[in-house]
């Protein structure tokens, strides 16, 4: 809709200026010239540009359209003037709420604090006005605070009320820039007050918050007297301080030290399976953690969330961290996959699956380092039969596995390890293993191994070939269809798992094409013209090495894996 200076009144008393806010919007220069001359319209009086808010061509957008018109009042109210703080925070709070629960819901809020920015007096009525106990007020109390960037009255409110405002003046605390080593020293005394009696959960995050990010803005490490406070916070913690914890150690990347990490992680031991968010958050915070070489406390972490007897968790939420020990720290994923595997513990092997799965390792051989310690014969051939039973639809990395051991064995245990690689590795899996030991250099001390077990390899596919085609052995017409017919509905039923998980299958249009190589659409220029745009199908294919066992003798298979498994070493 269109507008120019003589006409934006009229449409304000005509209930017609939401519907130019939206076709104009503020992003380009027609939209600033719009977003000025309604600022002009407010404070000169001819107009109160916060009854739009009320009005019922606002009342009726939603969606899209909803978030056009609340950035536009976002940016108008700073220069507001006229607007008393009560009045102020009403319309900032229906803003908020229409919102619902979308991420930029919260926006007008920090429209409010930059215009309490402006003047002064505008956060001190609402200061007053929460320390008097108002609602309204009690709920921006930390924008004011915030905009004041007054440390001391936020910390006097924490030390003088409870409830709501001791948590917003702590929640501003943890916000507020602290220009200096006494100012961080201050706040810390006053926070270690707080937790004398009997802190809460809610209490605890927040001091906890409060604690720790002026640090981050300063880009220092904790004093002793920050981390005996954050110890203290985070001692028993609560579901609330878990969730805090997890967002400390993804958002505190500058003052994250080690023994700061170590604290947050024996707090993060207690999130719960169903805690997806700080699960996110605490995936990412190890890839961090990794990053600046603390993959030792990942390690570590990983074990206990993963042998809990309560709430254990699997490697599933943590596939950042998987493509990033993937991606950069193969040496560690390594360790720890046969570590984990050396134990026998089902969680730990499974998580070590897992972690390939995750980090889409299954093709790359494991390289763990070679140890100084002398462990037994038994102990080796029991860790190599858990690779090959957990491991055994990534043989590559299975193989790799035994590969490792078989450098540094004897000649009785090489036997046992090589036996374990042709069968059930080798003989299941004739390709993807085979490559891998032919590509093993002559300088590796597996090389001797690896040529006797393609030669042997070798000679087991001669001795399969020799016997010719025997046609008594064929499966009839009958049962051909029925194994055509349940790939199909096996294929069907992967296709619509594939499509639930698929992040663009509710975004683009889907059309079945029965016959034909390629596909025709008509799309319709901005002058209103149609015109063709042809699509080409092409070919996309992938393969999977299916064991070879598990068409010819899948029950002899399954018991060897389950065996493989469940088996345990008696102490």
């Amino acid at each position: 809709m269109a507008w120019d200076k003589t006409s934006l009144e009229t449409q304000y008393t005509n209930g017609t200026l939401v519907a130019v806010i939206l076709d104009h919007g503020v992003d380009d220069e027609d939209g600033a010239e719009l977003l000025q001359e309604c600022i002009d319209l407010h404070n000169s009086a001819r107009g109160d540009i916060l009854n739009l808010i009320d009005s019922p061509s606002f009342d009726d957008l939603s969606g899209h359209e909803f978030f056009v018109a609340q950035r536009f009042i976002c940016r108008l109210i700073p220069s507001l003037e006229g607007v008393s703080a009560e009045r102020m925070m009403r319309y900032v709070a229906k803003l908020v709420a229409k919102g619902g629960n979308d991420l930029l819901a919260n926006q007008p809020n920090s429209a409010f604090r930059a215009w309490c920015e402006v003047d002064s007096k505008r956060a001190e009525a609402v200061i007053e006005a929460a320390r008097s106990d108002e609602t309204l007020a009690i709920d921006h109390l930390t924008f004011a605070l915030e905009a004041t960037k007054d440390l001391q009255i936020a910390r006097q409110i924490a030390l003088e009320f409870d409830g709501q405002r001791r948590l917003s003046a702590l929640t501003a605390l943890s916000r507020i820039p602290h220009q200096d080593v006494h100012t961080r020293a201050d706040t810390v005394l006053a926070l270690s007050s707080l937790l004398d009696a009997e802190p809460d959960d809610a209490l605890k995050a927040h001091v906890l918050a409060a604690a720790v990010y002026p640090f981050e803005r300063a880009g220092e490490e904790l004093t002793p007297a920050a981390l005996a406070l954050v110890s203290r916070a985070l001692s028993d913690p609560g579901e609330g301080t878990v969730h805090v914890a997890a967002q400390v150690l993804f958002r505190a990347k500058e003052c994250c030290s080690r023994a700061l990490t170590t604290l947050l992680l024996d707090a993060l031991r207690w999130v719960k399976p169903d805690s997806r968010g700080t699960l996110e958050e605490i995936d990412v915070g190890l890839s961090h953690v990794l990053k600046v070489g603390q993959g030792d406390l990942v390690v570590d972490y990983l074990t206990h969330v993963l042998t809990k007897k309560t709430d254990a968790l699997t490697m599933k939420p943590f596939d950042s961290l998987a493509r990033e020990l993937a991606k950069a720290h193969l040496t560690l994923v390594s360790n720890t996959i046969v570590a984990w595997l050396a134990t026998g513990k089902r969680e730990l092997c499974q998580g070590a699956e897992e972690l390939i799965s995750e980090g889409q390792l299954d093709n790359t051989p494991l390289e763990p380092a070679l140890t100084s310690e002398t462990i037994a014969d038994r102990d080796v051939y029991f860790t190599c039969r858990k690779a090959v039973g957990y491991l055994f639809t990534h043989p590559v990395v299975a193989a790799s596995i035994l590969i490792s051991k078989l450098r540094s064995a004897n000649a009785t245990l090489g036997r046992m390890i090589k036996d374990l690689l042709f069968d059930p590795l080798m003989v299941n899996f004739g390709g993807s293993v085979r490559d891998y030991l032919s590509k093993i250099p002559e300088t590796d001390p597996a090389f001797p191994h690896a040529t006797e077990l393609l030669a042997r390899a070798e000679a087991y596919l001669s001795g399969l070939s020799t016997i010719g085609v025997v046609k008594e052995l064929h499966p009839s017409e009958h049962r051909r269809q029925l194994e055509r017919i349940r790939q199909a509905d096996f294929n069907r039923e992967v296709m619509k798992k594939a499509e639930k998980l698929s992040v663009f299958h509710d975004l683009v249009h889907r059309s079945v094409l029965l016959h034909g190589s390629h596909s025709v659409t008509y799309v319709q220029d901005a002058d209103g013209a149609r015109r063709p745009v042809e699509m080409k199908l092409q070919h996309h294919t992938m393969t999977t090495e299916w064991p070879r066992m598990e068409t010819i003798d899948p029950a002899r298979l399954d018991l060897m894996l389950l065996v493989f498994r469940a088996e345990q070493i008696k102490p």
